[in-house]
């Protein structure tokens, strides 16, 4: 059947809803030339259109899209044509007619006749995002965009792929995968994983990417696990030392320096590597280990391990007391028989949060000097890999179907189920005559829940169709073999696997079947449950008491600014804190100050170097030096809690009398970063070398300088202010000089403030 009537056609043609969101809106459009009545080709439209944001129908009789409008912006490319619109469907109608075009613009005022200006484009903005901008005369429309969530990383440009509601991203030379995730020089898997070809050797690796710790230099072993790629990190101990003279327990001890690397480096590399190890071994005569704790090793957060290589956790365990496979089998080492034979206790530690090794302690080698007890310690590099999730979809199906009930021949309530289609995962259809659904199976996986349903069928498909028609449904199992007459049992479920996590299992004999949803990314963090909302192809996440924000992202006591946010109430005081979470850094004891900075939550750290400290006798350059120790805490735990903080700062002072501080780069005083590097500025400026608080407005008391103490004359003088970046911070040595001469009149005070946290990100 045609439809002849112009008027009739007219109000089909305007039938549209309208999604708007603050500054944009979304519209669907729908051209029918004849009206589709036959339903093997409406069927088709549906499954064509149903993951569509742009769609051109092969027999060209269907035109399909879904535009979103940005006001007030305009894209400056080539023009296909330029013609004048009553209104934005017109204007849409004639760019789903061009196939050529993929975006348009259009006048947001009409001209005198009452018309708008449309401007057809062959491109769109998310190829030419830098010709994109704000237009005071001019809305610009682009299909329904895969591209608006920014899923391309590390500057990744997003590709749209219009007919499948789907993108590409073209990645940035040095990075790879599905959204250009991979990459950047973060591990030596990650180069190997975007370049295959990739060989042996140094290498720069960048583990928590900019604006996190500095880049170091690291060896690439790209033939070991299976040619995953390899980070490893040599040290100053690696060689077999003899331990002998050293009694007590843990009389002997040696440190490892690891080469051109930090802990706070390498602490970033472990927590971007899967999988990371260092072998240990001691060799012993008549010198007992683990027994008594003669012997132990130091982790990264200096902590002393009860527990030797072979072993994850358990205290007072070599790997032979794991099977009772010791020389004795009353201790858990074989070192621990404490006889007169050569014995060895070795094997890999594997905790990564524990790792690197920093110190090996020992003893029970001066005894029985007669006896000879002694022993020998070797420690292995520290080698870290990660194993690259793949994405592949031949370990996952998806289905996706359309059940009309009766069949749809009127077009508004056709357009409307589109409308209401095109973000539902799962949508049943108000009046009860269309449902939809897009699932994902995994095979061989099975939902252990109670069932609303068991009924054989004849496929896949069949199963779905019940799941669709059922209002209670949500997810179903399938059988993955047939019975005797070639039929599948299904059984439908009144949950699905992201409510139910704990509850999906592998099975040999079943696939499970779920909607398609944006919880399949594992989105809610810290434990928070993903509840999915089929019908707007949404989620929100039901977070553990403690936690708070969009994913759970936030709270399980982080800082302390998280304290004050999920506990308005806190009190200034004594607190443990966890600023990466489970699996991170070891918890530590802060004080939090919830009055300053407006009741915000202040995370503060004190340590050895808070008082007033005179400076006298010392005229090298840098020649008088003063460590910093942090309260209980280690570099790692404050490099942390630095990256789990919007802002941090530390309040440094030095007073002056004939001494000199920077002197426009003939430095004498300097304060050094958590990374061990020399820094050039002082407190009151962020990064601006050579200079004090006073140069950056030029009121120091000698304006040719850059600081007030370097005027360097017969009066006392002080440069002071916050150093706030946080990539340096905290202070972790203080260097002065020019203090030694001129009748010993020269001298200076130093002042370090207390390390100080807080804000939300």
């Amino acid at each position: 059947m045609e439809v002849h009537d112009s008027q009739e056609k007219s109000n089909m043609r305007y039938h549209t809803a309208t999604h708007s969101r603050g500054e944009s809106s979304s519209a669907t459009i729908m051209l029918l030339l004849p009206l589709l009545l036959f339903f093997p080709s409406l069927l088709g439209l549906l499954f064509a259109t149903q993951n569509s944001a742009l769609y051109r129908y092969p027999t060209s009789d269907l035109f399909f899209g879904y535009i979103k409008r940005d006001v007030f912006h305009y894209l400056w490319a080539e023009k296909l044509s330029s013609s004048t619109v009553k209104d934005q469907l017109d204007c849409g109608f004639l760019c789903l007619r061009e196939p050529k075009c993929h975006s348009f613009n259009m006048a947001a005022y009409p001209n005198s006749t009452g018309v708008y200006l449309c401007e057809l484009l062959a491109t769109d903005k998310y190829r030419e995002t830098e010709k994109f901008h704000a237009n005071v005369s001019f809305h610009h429309y682009s299909p329904l965009p895969p591209c608006e969530s920014a899923p391309c990383k590390n500057g990744g440009v997003c590709v749209p792929e219009y007919k499948w509601s789907s993108f590409h991203c073209d990645c940035r030379p040095g990075f790879c995968g599905t959204h250009c995730e991979k990459g950047g020089n973060r591990t030596c898997s990650d180069i190997k994983y975007c370049n295959p070809e990739a060989k042996s050797g140094s290498y720069v690796i960048d583990p928590d990417g900019e604006g996190g710790v500095t880049p170091f230099k690291v060896f690439c072993d790209m033939t070991d696990k299976d040619g995953i790629g390899v980070t490893v990190v040599s040290h100053d101990s690696e060689n077999r030392t003899l331990v002998a003279g050293f009694e007590a327990p843990g009389s002997y001890w040696r440190n490892v320096t690891y080469d051109e690397t930090s802990l706070i480096q390498l602490a970033s590399l472990t927590a971007s590597s899967s999988h990371c190890e260092q072998f240990i071994k001691y060799e012993c005569y008549e010198s007992r280990l683990l027994r008594s704790m003669f012997g132990w090793w130091v982790s990264r957060d200096d902590e002393k391990m009860t527990y030797w290589g072979g072993v994850n956790s358990v205290p007072f365990k070599c790997a032979c007391g794991l099977n009772n496979t010791c020389a004795d089998s009353s201790y858990g080492c074989n070192c621990d028989k404490n006889d007169w034979n050569w014995r060895e206790d070795s094997g890999l530690l594997t905790d990564k949060s524990k790792l690197p090794v920093i110190q090996m302690r020992f003893g029970d080698t001066g005894g029985y000097v007669s006896h000879n007890e002694s022993g020998y310690h070797t420690l292995g590099k520290l080698d870290l890999r990660c194993h690259t999730s793949a994405h592949s979809g031949g370990e996952s199906s998806s289905a996706t179907v359309m059940l009309l009930l009766p069949l749809l021949l009127f077009f508004p309530s056709l357009l409307g189920l589109l409308f209401a289609t095109q973000n539902s995962a799962l949508y049943r259809y108000p009046t009860g005559s269309a449902s939809f659904g897009k699932f994902k199976c995994d095979p061989f996986y099975f939902l252990w829940e109670e069932k609303l349903t068991s009924s054989m069928v004849e496929d896949k498909l069949d199963c779905t169709f019940l799941c669709v028609g059922e209002p209670k449904c949500y997810s179903f199992n399938i059988a993955v073999y047939p019975d005797s007459k070639g039929l599948y049992l299904c059984e439908l479920l009144a949950t699905d696997k992201y409510r139910e996590a704990k509850k999906v299992h592998a099975n040999a004999t079943f696939h499970h079947c779920s909607p398609l949803s944006q919880c399949e990314s594992a989105l809610c963090k810290n434990g928070g449950v993903c509840v999915p909302e089929y019908e707007r192809n949404s989620y929100h996440c039901d977070c553990r008491p403690g936690f708070y924000g969009t994913h759970c992202e936030r709270g399980g006591k982080r800082t302390c600014s998280d304290i004050k946010y999920c506990n308005p109430e806190a009190k200034s005081g004594s607190y443990v804190i966890d600023p990466d979470g489970e699996g991170g850094v070891k918890p530590f004891k802060v004080f939090c100050n919830m009055t300053d900075k407006d009741g915000i939550g202040v995370t503060v750290i004190s340590h050895d170097s808070e008082s007033r400290t005179l400076v006298d006798g010392y005229d090298g350059y840098g020649s008088y030096l003063r460590d910093v120790t942090y309260n209980e805490t280690s570099l790692i735990q404050l490099a942390s809690l630095a990256a789990s903080s919007a802002h941090c700062e530390q309040f440094i002072k030095y007073e002056c009398y004939h001494s000199v501080l920077l002197l426009n780069g003939n430095m004498f005083g300097w304060w050094v970063s958590r990374d061990d590097e020399k820094m050039e500025y002082w407190g009151g400026v962020n990064s601006v070398p050579f200079k004090c608080a006073c140069g950056l407005n030029n009121t120091c008391a000698d304006t040719n300088y850059g600081c007030n103490c370097d005027k360097n004359d017969g009066n006392w003088r002080e440069d002071s202010g916050l150093l706030t970046n946080k990539s340096k911070l905290p202070v972790i040595q203080m260097r002065f000089g020019d203090t030694g001469v001129i009748n010993g009149t020269e001298k200076g005070y130093h002042t370090l403030g207390k390390l100080e946290c807080y804000g939300l990100i």
